[in-house]
């Protein structure tokens, strides 16, 4: 049963294979694992490259392994893409409030708006969007923004297609159209400052159609350790 389950499972990768090499000659393991569908389905990067380790002992597939350094969000960073910025989101919870109570000291905005305040209004005042009174020592709304940038440049290094050669002069060709009034380095070098994205190595594999491919197993694969279908050996094979 678990021999059918793999061959159907190694059945599936192949058909999405044949997809993608449909669409482009080479193909990277970091974006089939990116890609929600395909990662949902086979697993994280680890598997999927157990996958094709299993494919390339049979020349289903040929692959080169890479290195290259990205940018890639933080936790924090990966939260704000989600929620939105703290301090976008803390200009819309005073305009919710109305306008008796948009205006607040910072003591009430904290208890209100939660831990991350102090983030969000030093943030909101370095943007313009918040000013304080300082006779009634009043915090009150100044500009509401049209959008959160800074969600918007985190969508798109997240959305980056890890593995292609020229990802990183499309990444740096989105965050200018984003970021009119600062270069794309230095839109990443404050989003660096605020621990949202950091610099990290990735290793990958480039794969290509191999010389017997074909939409379904047609023999046993090549048995794998258990080390290198969930572990970082593959890297060293």
């Amino acid at each position: 049963m678990a021999d059918v389950a793999s061959a159907a499972l190694m059945d599936d990768f192949l058909q999405v294979l044949n997809k993608e090499f449909g669409l482009q000659p080479v193909v990277s393991t970091l974006a089939l694992a990116e890609n929600s569908e395909y990662g949902g389905k086979f697993g994280a990067h680890e598997k999927i490259v157990g996958l094709v380790k299993s494919l390339q002992a049979n020349e289903y597939v040929l692959g080169e392994q890479v290195e290259k350094t990205v940018w890639s969000l933080t936790e924090e960073g990966q939260l704000y893409a989600k929620e939105g910025s703290p301090e976008f989101r803390l200009v819309a919870w005073l305009q919710q409030r109305g306008n008796e109570e948009a205006s607040l000291d910072v003591a009430a905005i904290k208890a209100g708006f939660g831990s991350e305040a102090d983030v969000a209004v030093s943030n909101a005042m370095k943007m313009q969007w918040l000013r304080i009174d300082k006779a009634t020592k009043l915090l009150h709304i100044n500009k509401v923004p049209e959008s959160d940038n800074v969600k918007m440049l985190l969508d798109v290094i997240q959305g980056q297609r890890d593995g292609n050669q020229d990802d990183a002069a499309a990444l740096f060709k989105q965050l200018s159209e984003l970021t009119a009034t600062a270069s794309p380095e230095k839109a990443l070098q404050d989003l660096k400052k605020r621990k949202l994205v950091e610099l990290r190595k990735v290793k990958y594999l480039k794969l290509q159609k191999g010389p017997k491919f074909s939409l379904h197993l047609m023999k046993p694969v090549a048995d794998l350790t258990a080390e290198l279908l969930i572990g970082d050996a593959w890297e060293k094979s």
